[in-house]
């Protein structure tokens, strides 16, 4: 879309393949992660001329769907899939390295960088995951309502300009602490939910009184 999604025309389209993100980094270039269907293997997509055509990266960095890609930096690009893992390039995905595999292998769900040393990683069992070093290393964060209690699934729309559908999992009876930060990592928005039974949930988000 070129009109802010008053209209779309398709610019590719795969077959056995689902895509669950994109990310570009300007204009042009872009890229779209998910899976080959039929097959356990990731599915890379990248794009140099705004979407019109596509060819594949790397087949198969990883075993499992790809969840979140996000460009970081021009040639710096992050991503996390179904069972725990997460993958770094810095050659504009050339190459890739193995940041974390099997501590968690309930999978991630989302992954959002500040810049190029600091980033949070999220997944399911209330795993919320912060680097301050480019993901050499990973701590776990301590969350509220404890370990296990709350999984946070992927938003969506994501990205999006004024509302998305925010989405988590209570494990067990009980209220969740929504916080919401901006670019900086600074706290814009925190609200204490009420009361739920155990289940999935979406909650509407409204964004566009934010700068």
């Amino acid at each position: 879309t070129t009109n802010g999604g008053i209209t779309c025309i398709d610019v590719h389209s795969e077959e056995y393949a689902t895509f669950y993100d994109i990310s570009f980094r300007d204009a042009n270039n872009g890229l779209a992660a998910g899976r080959q269907d039929f097959v356990s293997f990731s599915n890379i997509l990248k794009t140099s001329d705004g979407g019109q055509t596509w060819t594949q990266l790397n087949q198969n960095v990883s075993e499992n769907d790809i969840y979140d890609i996000q460009y970081i930096s021009a040639n710096v690009i992050s991503f996390v899939d179904g069972r725990g893992g997460i993958f770094r390039s810095t050659d504009d995905g050339a190459n890739w390295v193995v940041q974390e595999s099997g501590r968690f292998p309930s999978g991630f769900n989302c992954l959002f960088f500040l810049d190029e040393m600091t980033g949070y990683v999220a997944g399911d069992d209330g795993v919320l995951l912060k680097t301050t070093n480019g993901g050499v290393t990973f701590v776990q964060e301590e969350l509220p309502g404890g370990k296990g209690d709350l999984g946070l699934l992927p938003n969506f729309p994501n990205p999006f300009s004024e509302s998305t559908q925010l989405h988590f999992i209570l494990k067990k009876p009980g209220t969740a602490q929504l916080a919401v930060y901006n670019a900086r990592g600074v706290a814009v928005h925190s609200e204490a939910l009420p009361f739920r039974e155990a289940g999935e949930y979406q909650i509407p988000f409204e964004g566009s009184h934010f700068p």
